[in-house]
């Protein structure tokens, strides 16, 4: 009787909160106005991991597509940039990259971040680049990847022309990291590994744009992410989408992103292995701070699989759509702005299907 009382008291434990309730969401019309004003509410808010657009012809302007950019766990829009500025350049697209509720603001942040209010900003996220373009093209990177999977399996949204999935975390390689799942998952969480999880900056950039040490329990709603991503039923996802992982990956189970690959409904669909990052980690596939040399390959990548998506290109290269004057008010990119490479006929890479 006791053994059953204990049994009955642990799965009666508190676990962390699957909520997916979307909160009701008015967007003005001016957007840059919007998020500068719900940034600055947030406070403390490291400058360059800030929700931000890139327009491409001038504030304002629609674009065919608009690329949605959603970053991965106690990272911010800067792990794999510029990237999602260089697909958004040859697709002639506005550009969005938001932020995950906790992140870019320090270590105690961390603890405001919950699997609701991250499906809320992906939710956001994707309003705001229907508002940027008539289409959007979804790109997500690590769990910002099993974010997007999930807005997409919705199929609340016809709007979404593309998904593109960096390192979709499925699964983490540490087995030991589903006992965040469990009833009493944060108290066994900081059993296991103490109270607070630290993680050595591969560079200054790395120390300012991750939060490179937080509370252990941040890290159960990222851990209800993948719990929520691996429920879905994936048959059901018929956009197209790539899928971009390295086999090498440290960080997650592989063998879950080929799963969830397999199981994809969409009839455009490619699996791209990917070994030529500089992380070494083999997991941030591309960007400056990271794998910087293997950012251009990727976004050719990225590209080239979109050009097999039918309307995609052909709406990037409408007429109103072309520009000559750049991305207003954007930086200039060292790589500088890339020429159109499209092969029709298949993507570079080892593609498996």
């Amino acid at each position: 009787m006791c053994v059953v009382l204990l049994s009955l008291l642990f799965w009666a434990g508190p676990r962390v909160e699957m909520t997916t309730t979307l909160r009701p969401l008015e967007l003005p019309q001016d957007l840059d106005r919007y998020l500068a004003q719900t940034e600055a509410a947030c406070g403390g808010i490291v400058p360059g991991t800030e929700k931000r657009i890139d327009w491409f012809s001038g504030p304002g302007v629609q674009t065919p597509l608009a690329v949605v950019y959603v970053h991965g766990f106690s990272a911010s829009r800067q792990d794999t940039a510029p990237l999602a500025a260089l697909i958004a350049e040859r697709l002639q697209a506005n550009l969005f990259a938001t932020r995950l509720t906790g992140h870019g603001g320090g270590s105690r942040a961390m603890l405001d971040g919950s699997v609701n209010a991250w499906v809320n900003d992906v939710h956001e996220a994707v309003e705001i680049g229907k508002r940027l373009g008539q289409r959007v093209v979804l790109v997500g990177s690590s769990t910002g990847a099993s974010l997007a999977t999930w807005q997409t399996a919705r199929g609340v949204s016809s709007d979404i022309a593309a998904l593109v999935l960096l390192s979709p975390n499925f699964g983490l390689a540490d087995r030991r990291t589903v006992l965040l799942t469990w009833p009493w998952g944060a108290q066994l969480a900081e059993l296991l590994a103490g109270k607070t999880r630290h993680l050595q900056p591969v560079n200054e950039a790395f120390a300012r744009y991750w939060t490179t040490s937080y509370p252990v329990r941040a890290l159960l709603p990222m851990m209800g992410v993948v719990r929520l991503a691996r429920s879905l039923d994936l048959r059901q996802v018929s956009t197209p989408t790539l899928v971009i992982y390295s086999p090498g990956d440290r960080v997650l189970d592989t063998r879950a992103i080929l799963a969830a690959y397999h199981e994809l409904g969409a009839e455009t669909k490619r699996l791209v292995p990917f070994g030529e990052a500089g992380d070494p980690d083999q997991h941030i596939l591309a960007g400056e701070v990271t794998s910087p040399a293997s950012t251009a390959t990727l976004a050719r990548l990225v590209t080239d699989f979109l050009a097999a998506v039918p309307h995609v290109f052909e709406a990037a290269a409408a007429p109103d759509a072309r520009s000559d004057r750049g991305r207003s008010g954007g930086k200039k990119h060292r790589e500088g702005r890339l020429e159109p490479h499209i092969a029709r006929s298949g993507t570079p890479g080892d593609d498996r299907d």
